[in-house]
């Protein structure tokens, strides 16, 4: 739209006159448009065609942010949801700090490159309607910087693909050093009388240093991709009014108008190349979120297990039979040949040395591990792959920064 409008305002701005009328001097493609048009009109319709264009930005941004409040609520739900639906055993062997990191930072990088990505396409949209515009007006320039233009893109194809392999190993330290904090609030007691402090703090400086040299490295990517973007957007533009003129002989009012057009189309595929490398810098975490969702949707709790059973039903609330139960990272049998019975209305103890596997065994009675071998009936029925809803006060109880009645 701005495009047609700049086309408009240069042979009004020669030919100004209050009473005059404008005759375009165009080729044969816009012979239509080659009728007397008062110049009042054609200031008024500059102005319109710019206004025109100021309401769709307005449009544009409008629409951004309501997309933007939806993909954020959408992902910090879908984290939440994923968490919340993990199967026990699969949530054991995740690590807070990483889904912290995930549910804060790498949400946060998600909704930037995404932001980046819509501005990416609206400068693609702007600028094809400057090269088009340059094309019904004189083909071959165009043409011409289309040939110089792959070039150079093949300039930055190699920069974005470089950031983007810093990008994937930057976020896996970020993970790491993310991983080192949540390991601090939990054992402090244990860091502190052991005096294992230096060595975490130590793993952790380490971290920080890989973090900061591969972020200094993306920075310099980007630093040659922002400094060189408009030296080649008028190299191209300056090549292309010496080729049209020393060469093809063009017209010098034509070819200025068809060079600033393509000079506007250049200066928007541009800030294409700057948006988008904001993508690239993003990726590896985006890339690790998406596959954090993925992984957790596969192994997410089926709430259909969940479930009340008659309490009246059975003198037993539970019943052990030759249980069997293996962690799947170890070779060895934690429990072997379970058999135990516990009665309604009577207090049981579970015993033992540590290590063999009292928690392991409250956590099957839970519904939170299932056992590989042997049956479990809650109340008369089988609990073998279902999960009873009873109450439960964990080994180390957590309060919540909230009401009494909420933490009870």
């Amino acid at each position: 739209m701005d495009s047609f409008g700049i086309a408009l305002l240069v042979p009004l701005l020669s030919s100004f006159n209050s009473d005059s009328y404008i005759f375009l001097d165009l080729p044969v493609a816009l012979n239509f448009l080659n009728i007397g048009i008062p110049s009042r009109f054609l200031l008024l319709l500059v102005l319109f065609l710019f206004l025109v264009k100021a309401i769709g930005k307005f449009l544009f941004g409008f629409f951004k942010t309501r997309v933007f409040k939806t993909l954020f609520i959408n992902l910090k739900k879908s984290f939440q949801a994923s968490i919340v639906d993990l199967k026990y055993a699969q949530f054991s062997n995740r690590n807070a700090g990483e889904m912290i990191n995930m549910n804060t930072d790498h949400i946060h990088k998600a909704i930037r490159s995404f932001n980046a990505y819509l501005l990416s396409i609206s400068f693609v949209v702007m600028g094809l309607s400057y090269f088009v515009l340059s094309a019904i007006i004189s083909l071959r320039p165009t043409i011409t910087l289309m040939a110089l233009g792959t070039m150079v893109a093949f300039f930055f194809k190699t920069i974005n693909q470089y950031v983007r392999a810093k990008s994937i190993e930057n976020e896996k330290y970020h993970n790491y050093s993310a991983k080192l904090c949540s390991d601090l609030p939990g054992s402090f007691e244990y860091f502190k009388a052991t005096f294992q402090f230096p060595k975490i703090q130590k793993r952790y400086l380490k971290s920080i240093h890989q973090i900061s040299n591969i972020q200094k490295q993306i920075n310099q990517a980007e630093s040659i991709s922002e400094s060189t973007k408009e030296f080649f957007a008028l190299l191209i533009v300056v090549s292309i009014f010496w080729i049209e003129i020393e060469i093809f002989n063009q017209s010098i009012p034509k070819i200025i108008l068809v060079v600033m057009l393509l000079y506007r189309g250049v200066s928007n595929f541009m800030n294409v190349q700057g948006y988008w490398q904001m993508v690239v810098n993003n990726l590896g975490f985006i890339k690790s979120l998406d596959s954090e969702l993925k992984n957790m949707a596969t192994a997410s709790f089926d709430h259909s297990n969940v479930y009340r059973t008659d309490r009246r039903s059975s003198k037993y609330v539970f019943q052990a039979k030759e249980i069997q139960f293996r962690y799947s990272n170890s070779k060895a049998d934690v429990l072997q040949q379970i058999n135990f019975t516990i009665e309604r209305h009577k207090i049981t103890a579970i015993t033992g040395k540590s290590g063999e596997g009292k928690s392991t065994l409250l956590k099957i009675l839970l519904g939170l591990l299932h056992p590989q071998k042997g049956e479990l009936y809650f109340f008369g029925e089988n609990a073998n792959q279902k999960s009873p809803k009873i109450g439960y006060i964990a080994q180390n109880a957590k309060l919540f920064d909230d009401t009494i009645k909420n933490n009870l």
